[in-house]
C-alpha cells in the first residue's frame, strides 16, 4: 500500500466514526475493522458522551445507556447498511449491534449475502 492510500478496512473505520460522531455528537477514540469472507465485525470504543459515562456508574442507568445506543442505531441502520454496502460491494443480509456502556465499546457484527 501506498503512502496516503486508505485500506477498505480504514475507509469503513472512518465512515463508522463519522456516523457515531453525526448522530451523537462525539466520535469514538478507536474504531477496529475486522473485515472476514462472510461477514465484518467492528468494535468501537471511547465514544460515550461524558452524561452517558456518569449514568453508567450505576445499574439503571447502564441500561438506560444501552437501551438509546441501540435504539440510535436500529433507527439508523437503512442508511448504515446503505452505506456499509457500497463500501464493501456486497449486500449485508444481517446486523447485529451491542453495547458495553461500562466498558465504553460497542460490537457491531455485519453479515454478507
Amino acid at each position: 500500500m501506498k503512502k496516503g492510500e486508505q485500506t477498505l478496512e480504514n475507509s469503513i473505520a472512518s465512515m463508522i466514526a463519522r456516523e457515531i460522531k453525526n448522530g451523537t455528537g462525539k466520535g469514538p477514540a478507536n474504531t477496529e475493522v475486522y473485515l472476514h469472507r462472510n461477514y465484518l465485525l467492528v468494535k468501537v470504543s471511547g465514544y460515550l458522551l461524558p452524561y452517558e459515562k456518569e449514568l453508567s456508574r450505576v445499574r439503571q442507568g447502564c441500561f438506560d445507556v444501552k437501551f438509546n445506543r441501540i435504539r440510535w442505531a436500529h433507527t439508523n441502520i437503512d442508511v448504515l447498511m446503505e452505506k456499509m454496502s457500497s463500501l464493501v460491494g456486497r449486500k449485508i443480509k444481517e446486523f447485529y449491534y451491542d453495547v458495553n456502556p461500562e466498558q465504553d465499546t460497542s460490537v457491531t457484527v455485519w453479515f454478507f449475502e
